[in-house]
């Protein structure tokens, strides 16, 4: 009981001490690797956006950034749209022509997902005359403002070069620099044939980062968090109204920037989702834990035909730690650790007896560390990643705010990076609530134990 009542006090302390990066829009400089998925048609050749978003050997800029996981679907079709968006970072619809695509009711439906559960979603427009359908009504259906417009959008004349918009840079989380910096990668610009121009007037919210050459109509357009309504708020949105510019001879490297605003996009489409570091409050606390350590081993003889006896011999130890913990009005804890060993060695001489006590002792470096949960918020499922220094038995327990466990996972976890699937459910089957959750991981390997905790939040 007494234990049970500890867990309970510090899951509380946990959430009272909740950190502000669950309100924070991104995380500062290169981010973290991701898993995004790529709807393209494959008649048209996206290939060097791909090597940009994976950041391989291919990339323009390669070893810039993190080595993102990259799974592309051909879509050549409405039917061809996936079952399923979950369990991706981000989503990049790459689908253009609105001649042959549209994004409908449950496409939309499954975009907001993403954005509901902490994910970003890039997509791909065009001019008005290719522009595919449903864009207008996606943008409204998630800002606040809801009042994105098209109608007053236009067709850029030709090949031109596209422009930084540096006061709308800035406020889409300084989107040319935070990275890479657009202005010195390149070239700096961005060439286009044909854009769509959208009025920087009728952004509902969003940033023209890249503008036609006049500055006064968008072809790039950011919307940070705060600019979604809830529970779409979550995510980040990214729309660009020029497939041209992502292809050949406009993609190739060093002809100017368009796939160093590859990166950049993708980069402002990433959540700061990393692990916190929880500073506890004051919680009075006076409850004493006994644990008992015994540590045993064999006495080893050798015996030679001299009657000369050499024996190795290590201790029998049995050890009792009493830690005592006393909170104070200054938050600082004070630990008392009161060991007592006994030590009892057993010698039975030989004649002429030579003894030789040996004590060796191995510490293995036994580590545990948390890289990420994703997505985290969820709207139903999430995977926890986690690195181990030596193969351990792998016990994940999420619990609600209230000290209640909500479900248990178990896995053999190996040396090095390793992740777990929750479903969303709890131990009946039910799906989880909106709300935050604590999750505990813990790993036992032989003697060694490791333990840390974090938290996800649910959201419907």
């Amino acid at each position: 009981m007494k234990i049970k009542n500890f867990i309970k006090t510090l899951l509380i302390v946990c959430i009272l001490c909740l950190p502000s990066f669950l309100l924070a829009d991104v995380p500062a400089g290169a981010p973290s690797a991701k898993n995004i998925l790529v709807i393209q048609d494959s008649s048209f050749n996206f290939t060097q956006l791909i090597h940009e978003l994976k950041n391989d050997s291919n990339s323009c800029t390669t070893g810039t950034g993190p080595s993102n996981i990259v799974t592309t679907i051909n879509c050549n079709s409405d039917a061809d749209w996936p079952a399923s968006l979950a369990g991706y970072d981000q989503v990049w619809d790459l689908r253009w022509n609105g001649a042959t695509y549209t994004l409908n009711g449950a496409m939309a439906t499954a975009l907001q997902g993403v954005l509901s559960s902490g994910g970003g979603v890039f997509i791909l427009g065009e001019n008005p005359g290719w522009d595919k359908p449903g864009i207008t009504a996606f943008v409204n259906s998630v800002t606040t403002a809801g009042n994105f417009n098209t109608s007053g959008s236009t067709t850029g004349g030709g090949t031109e070069t596209d422009i930084l918009n540096a006061s709308a840079c800035t406020s889409a989380e300084n989107f040319s620099t935070d990275y890479l910096n657009l202005a010195t990668c390149n070239g700096g610009t961005v060439t286009s044939e044909f854009p769509g121009w959208i009025k920087v007037a009728e952004l509902a919210g969003g940033f023209g980062v890249i503008t036609n050459p006049t500055g006064a109509y968008a072809i790039g357009v950011a919307f940070i968090s705060s600019v979604l309504k809830a529970p779409y708020n979550s995510g980040k949105l990214f729309v660009w109204y020029d497939e041209q510019a992502f292809r050949p001879p406009h993609s190739n490297c060093g002809a100017n920037a368009s796939m160093c605003t590859v990166k950049n996009i993708m980069d402002f489409l990433v959540i700061a989702n990393t692990t916190p570091t929880i500073t506890p409050t004051l919680v009075p606390n006076t409850e004493t834990a006994t644990p008992t350590i015994t540590n045993t081993a064999t006495p080893t003889f050798t015996v030679t035909d001299t009657s000369t006896a050499t024996q190795t011999m290590t201790d029998t130890q049995t050890m009792t730690v009493t830690p005592t913990t006393t909170s104070t009005d200054t938050s600082t804890v004070t630990s008392t650790i009161t060991p007592t060993a006994s030590v009892t060695l057993t010698n039975t001489p030989l004649p002429t007896a030579s003894i030789t006590p040996t004590a060796t002792a191995t510490v293995a470096d036994f580590s545990l560390v948390l890289i990420i949960n994703y997505p985290n918020p969820t709207s139903s499922s999430t995977w926890i990643v986690y690195d181990l220094t030596l193969a351990s038995q792998v016990t994940v327990n999420i619990f609600t705010i209230s000290g209640e466990k909500l479900a248990e996972l178990k896995q053999d976890g190996n040396a090095g990076r390793n992740k777990i699937f929750w479903d969303g459910k709890n131990r009946t089957g039910q799906e989880a609530a909106t709300g935050v959750y604590i999750y505990s991981i813990e790993a036992v390997s032989g003697n060694n134990k490791k333990m840390i905790m974090s938290k996800l939040s649910v959201v419907k």
